[in-house]
């Protein structure tokens, strides 16, 4: 990738994909429930997680089927699907990358959605523009194989290591610009922030299971009781 191609890239991202200040989470600690809550879920005999959460409206709730550039791993015909909001340059969703192969291969009917919710800056923009074309190019195939190389980078990912791990994976180095560079993937990327921004998201990771958006990195015990709820009484809580 030429430095030309770079900064048209980091420019188109900046020029067309507007993040109000309300859709940038600092990158800290993951989001943690105050102490009286988490005294309340530990009296619930385990069927509750610590980790904050709150109802959404179902309506924006559907909308998540929708989104453009979603990538949907596991369980064609699932009977529970989990949604991640995701930022490449996000350290607990890192962690949450390394869970959700034994999730995903541990629960036969689960289908995780991948959402590039690109929301920490300039470098979470051009990746997340470089991963959307590599879905695009590969009819979402393989996608995960990408998404865990990015997660094993050390230090900031950017366009250009976006580019280098796509092009690794084999990916058309020309026309993962030229999408990359594309209307179709601006407007997947607004439409996740939109998204997030409606459903009160400001922080990644962030988990919508149902009408439940949990808030922070969920632990992959946390995900597998969520599951089992929602196989066992049809709510994240029975």
């Amino acid at each position: 990738m030429t430095d030309t191609t770079r900064r048209r890239l980091l420019a188109g991202g900046l020029a067309t994909l507007a993040l109000p200040a309300s859709a940038v989470p600092a990158p800290a600690a993951p989001a943690r429930a105050a102490p009286d809550a988490v005294r309340l879920v530990r009296a619930a005999a385990g069927t509750e997680v610590t980790t904050p959460h709150n109802r959404v409206p179902s309506e924006l709730a559907n909308e998540a089927s929708e989104l453009p550039g979603r990538v949907r791993l596991g369980a064609r015909t699932p009977n529970v699907t989990i949604y991640e909001f995701f930022d490449y340059n996000c350290p607990w969703c890192r962690k949450s990358c390394q869970d959700a192969r034994a999730l995903i291969e541990g629960e036969a009917d689960l289908a995780y959605v991948l959402v590039n919710f690109a929301v920490l800056g300039a470098p979470s923009i051009e990746a997340a523009r470089i991963a959307l074309a590599y879905a695009r190019q590969t009819d979402g195939k393989g996608y995960f194989a990408l998404h865990e190389k990015l997660f094993s980078l050390k230090g900031t990912v950017n366009g250009q290591r976006a580019y280098d791990a796509a092009r690794a994976l084999g990916a058309d180095g020309d026309r993962l610009l030229k999408d990359a560079d594309s209307d179709v993937v601006t407007a997947a990327m607004k439409a996740a922030v939109n998204l997030g921004n409606n459903l009160g998201f400001t922080a990644t990771p962030t988990y919508l299971v149902l009408t439940e958006a949990y808030h922070g990195y969920l632990p992959l015990a946390d995900k597998r009781r969520i599951v089992a709820n929602v196989r066992g009484c049809e709510a994240v809580v029975c």
